[in-house]
């Protein structure tokens, strides 16, 4: 993913946000076999993971739900993140 396309998503603001978390999720076998489990699809070009049945999420949209799961990173950063994005008004 281009990182004109990586900047389009939340998710990849928020990882821009907090260096090294996506490396080290990356990194993590459990989170490959996790992301392997859920079903893709291509559009545009671009790998979507279907998650809960009509769900589409890109790669960093994946790494934040499971960093989210498995309790890696904070909830109240994700909404101090969530509320900077918003006051900016990103898409």
């Amino acid at each position: 993913m281009s990182d004109q396309e990586r900047s389009h998503t939340f998710a990849s603001r928020v990882l821009a946000q907090l260096p090294g978390l996506r490396d080290k999720i990356v990194g993590i076998p459990d989170f490959e076999t996790w992301l392997l489990s859920h079903r893709t699809v291509v559009v545009d070009q671009r790998r979507f993971y279907v998650v809960g049945g009509d769900m589409l999420n890109d790669e960093d949209e994946m790494i934040l739900l499971w960093a989210r799961q498995q309790g890696l990173v904070d909830p109240s950063t994700i909404e101090r993140l969530q509320s900077i994005d918003d006051a900016e008004g990103s898409p």
